[in-house]
């Protein structure tokens, strides 16, 4: 039932990454001017290498490659930079509005739960409102003792985000929802006298409800093409898995971990 289930989730998140580019393609010619840093201005077509460290110019019948870093600037002919490069920073893209984040990690830490590093995989679309600030929503499969279905809200600052490499912080907060049964059982506690004469402890099976989480992390995105990028990130993750059997028991499961985890980047 889990790989089942990671099976879909890990299948349905790399199809839609793949009809997301293949919705918005990334390396179509596009007309302006490039400004060399030598003083040359040519008008035509330009388009990137998948790299993005060079750019194809057609201009006057011919197709000239150059470095980005012979590049000062590309403009559309109407004053508006659309690439601008630094000494030192020969990468910079112009990021799109909606991308997606997929992301696979392990939470480590606490002894005192039996489950020492479960797994974690996590798939959200985001909009970009205001320059590095985004925010989305998202889900995925989590396993613990139970599999759980976690539902969140997602919001996410990335600093100098049109460079190769790009720092974050990003903040999630939502709900496990469990997909199957709990597997922890409830055992009625009899008097421990040693003249007890009765039935045996009742066994009930409990029920697992999900519970709140939060989890604010820190990492970095290496942008590899202007629409595909890797990321790693570092976080602590906190949240309670409720159970309950009959009606005089309950008991809560609190995770409090850090989280590893490697992401993929789709813009």
């Amino acid at each position: 039932m889990r790989k089942k289930l990671l099976l879909l989730f890990v299948v349905s998140a790399l199809a839609g990454a793949m009809h997301l580019l293949q919705a918005q393609p990334d390396y179509r010619p596009k007309k302006g001017y490039v400004h060399l840093k030598n003083g040359t201005v040519l008008k035509g077509k330009y388009i990137y290498a998948p790299t993005l460290d060079r750019v194809r110019v057609i201009s006057g019948g011919e197709s000239l490659v150059f470095s980005m870093t012979e590049v000062e600037k590309i403009s559309n002919g109407k004053g508006a930079n659309i690439i601008k490069t630094e000494e030192g920073v020969p990468f910079c893209y112009k990021p799109r509005r909606l991308f997606s984040l997929n992301e696979l990690g392990i939470l480590i830490g606490n002894a005192d739960n039996e489950l020492k590093a479960p797994f974690i995989f996590n798939t959200s679309l985001h909009y970009r409102l205001w320059r590095g600030l985004a925010a989305g929503a998202g889900t995925g499969v989590e396993i613990y003792k139970e599999t759980y279905l976690p539902v969140f809200a997602h919001v996410m600052y990335t600093f100098g985000e049109n460079r190769r490499v790009s720092p974050f912080v990003s903040l999630q907060g939502g709900y496990e929802i469990p997909l199957e049964g709990s597997r922890l059982k409830y055992v009625d506690i009899r008097p421990g006298r040693y003249d007890w004469i009765g039935p045996p402890p009742e066994i009930t099976d409990t029920k697992a409800k999900g519970g709140w989480l939060i989890h604010p992390s820190v990492g970095f995105i290496y942008q590899l093409s202007e629409g595909f990028g890797m990321g790693l990130s570092l976080g602590y993750r906190h949240h309670s898995l409720r159970y309950r059997a009959n009606d005089d028991y309950s008991m809560d499961v609190n995770y409090d971990r850090l989280s590893i985890k490697l992401g993929f980047i789709f813009n």
